[in-house]
């Protein structure tokens, strides 16, 4: 914190700002799901727009697991790999012609 010319420092005495001032606009293109019910969401529509970072998030027991791995996930495997794992309880998710494959990464316990 005290080495002026060290990046991090500067990140940790608060003289950088933490985000960027360019941001990407997306393609205007959009996955949405509707009428998620998995656990605890309740018939919940979300939109997430396409080609650019977006972040998902929630207190505890919000339902953004149930969203993203028993929904998102599961449909997206049966999409482009035709597997038999079912989706969690939703109405619809349109979008997938915008899309040409589907990568879950999630953190290792």
């Amino acid at each position: 914190m005290q080495d002026t010319t060290s990046i991090t420092g500067k990140y940790l005495v608060d003289t950088r700002p933490t985000t960027s001032p360019i941001r990407r606009r997306g393609n205007g293109k959009k996955l949405v799901i509707r009428g998620a019910c998995a656990h605890n969401l309740k018939n919940v529509t979300v939109e997430f727009p396409l080609g650019r970072l977006i972040a998902i998030t929630g207190v505890s027991g919000s339902g953004k697991s149930s969203l993203m791995f028993d929904i998102l996930n599961r449909a997206a495997q049966q999409h482009f790999y035709h597997a038999s794992a079912v989706p969690g309880p939703h109405d619809a998710i349109e979008g997938w012609e915008h899309l040409d494959d589907a990568i879950t990464i999630d953190q290792i316990a």
